[in-house]
């Protein structure tokens, strides 16, 4: 069971104000984003400094993620129920990422050639190449 690290938790529960991948979730996935979002919060309702890297992440501002992201692993190595809950919370989400399923087909004619690439959160696909020879 591999664990998520805080910056990628962080990541995670703040998605909806950072990024345009939000479309890459499934409805159940939102939900558990926000229930993740709000855990953190409420964890740091005493901490100044964190809640202030929060404010700032939902204005938009991604540099203070990683700021964030060190007061939550801070939070988790002192607090194992916290951890397991980010932990489990996270890994709901990944699994309520929706899969792109186009096929990277390409079909090319006399002796020509092509190249196709997906790139998917980090993860780079090269699609199958084809070619068919014609008769002249």
């Amino acid at each position: 069971m591999e664990l998520l690290t805080a910056n990628e938790i962080a990541t995670l529960a703040f998605t909806k104000f950072l990024e345009k991948t939000v479309e890459n979730f499934t409805e159940k996935g939102l939900a558990i984003i926000d229930d993740l979002r709000h855990k953190i919060g409420n964890n740091f309702k005493k901490n100044r400094e964190a809640k202030e890297a929060i404010n700032a992440i939902e204005q938009g501002d991604k540099s203070q993620l990683e700021r964030l992201a060190a007061y939550l692993k801070d939070a988790m190595d002192n607090n194992e129920r916290f951890a397991a809950e980010v932990q489990n919370l996270a890994k709901s989400i990944n699994a309520e990422k929706l899969e792109k399923n186009s096929s990277l087909i390409q079909k090319n004619y006399d002796s020509s050639t092509g190249v196709q690439t997906k790139v998917d959160s980090g993860e780079v696909f090269i699609g199958n190449n084809t070619i068919y020879k014609t008769s002249s």
